[in-house]
Formats: structure tokens, C-alpha cells, sequence
């Protein structure tokens, strides 16, 4: 069963769940989350997000709030074959942190380091030295299903710290002192 959860474990796949220790950095760092933008009302339940926009709301249509508003975010993009959805959620992702939105920080999910260099080709990638990076030392167990392990992906994640245009320095240090009991941080 595990080779085949592994084999089924891929970007194609549209509903993984975000692994309870990155939801866990994610509170630690962030505090409250404000906002899920491509989740459900059972996958919210692990993370529990004040909002999340579901699919039928449409994360990438929806607003995630207003300008200014100094939010926080967990951003686990949608899979998709091609990587397309994890680069119209990372370029939404570094918009609404730009422009305040979700200025209060985010955490931004890279379900694999290829994913990672597809990003680097769309203007500020997650790889500008303005955002932190946390390469977990072991695979990362995804939920299958909110509280149901899916299993370790035959490839290493990316966890991104948008940090806070508030508590930029704080959140720097959070990230990487708890980041570093998960991986490598950059």
C-alpha cells in the first residue's frame, strides 16, 4: 500500500494536504491564520483558518481581502500536472503580500524543489533573498485526508516564509530557529 500512495503522490494530484509540522511552524510563526485560500471546510479543520475560499469560491478568482489589512496566510496551492496553479498561486501569493493584503506574513507551500524552479522564472521567485526558505531534511508526510497520512513523496518540499511587514524581524528569527528543528533554513 505505502508504493502505491507513493506512486499516487504527486503534483497531480489536487487535494494534499498541508503536513501537521508545517501547519504547526505556521501557527508558531503567524499566529492566528487568517486566511486559507485553496482549501474546504474539512481540510480547514486541521489548519483552522479564520476564512478559507474553497474551490467552488475559487482562490484564484476570489478576493482575500482588502488592501492594507495586514492579514496572515497558509498557502498549500492546488496540484496540477504542469505547475501552472503553484505559479498563479505563488505570483497571487507575492502580490497580496506586496501590496498588504497579507502583509501580517504567509507561509507558502513548494510541494517539490521542482516546483521551486518552475517558480524562478516569473519575476521575484521564492528564491529573492526578501522571503526565508526551509528545506525539510526528511520527506514531509502530507495528509491524504485531514488527520490521515498519505505518505512521504518520493521528492524534498519547500516551505517559504513571506514574513510580516510588521514583525519582519521576529518572524525571521521564529522561522529559523523553529525551522531549524524541521530542515535547513535559508
Amino acid at each position: 500500500m505505502a508504493a502505491v500512495a507513493k506512486a499516487l503522490h504527486s503534483s497531480g494530484e489536487e487535494s494534499w494536504g498541508t503536513p501537521l509540522p508545517i501547519i504547526d511552524l505556521a501557527r508558531n510563526i503567524l499566529g492566528q491564520i487568517d486566511l486559507d485560500p485553496f482549501s474546504s471546510a474539512e481540510w480547514n479543520k486541521s489548519l483552522g483558518a479564520k476564512r478559507f475560499i474553497s474551490e467552488e469560491e475559487n482562490g484564484f478568482a476570489s478576493s482575500w481581502g482588502r488592501e492594507g489589512a495586514l492579514l496572515t496566510a497558509m498557502v498549500n496551492p492546488p496540484g496540477d500536472r504542469r505547475g501552472e496553479n503553484a505559479k498563479r498561486a505563488w505570483r497571487l501569493t507575492r502580490d497580496r503580500h506586496d501590496d498588504g493584503t497579507i502583509g501580517g506574513g504567509a507561509v507558502f507551500i513548494c510541494f517539490s524543489l521542482n516546483q521551486l524552479q518552475t517558480l524562478q522564472g516569473i519575476g521575484r521567485s521564492p528564491l529573492d533573498p526578501l522571503y526565508l526558505r526551509l528545506i525539510p531534511r526528511r520527506r514531509l508526510d502530507y495528509q491524504r485526508a485531514p488527520g490521515v497520512s498519505g505518505g512521504a513523496p518520493p521528492h524534498p518540499s519547500e516551505i517559504v516564509l513571506l514574513p510580516s511587514r510588521v514583525d519582519r524581524a521576529w518572524q525571521a528569527y521564529q522561522f529559523s530557529r523553529l525551522g531549524a528543528e524541521i530542515g535547513e533554513v535559508f
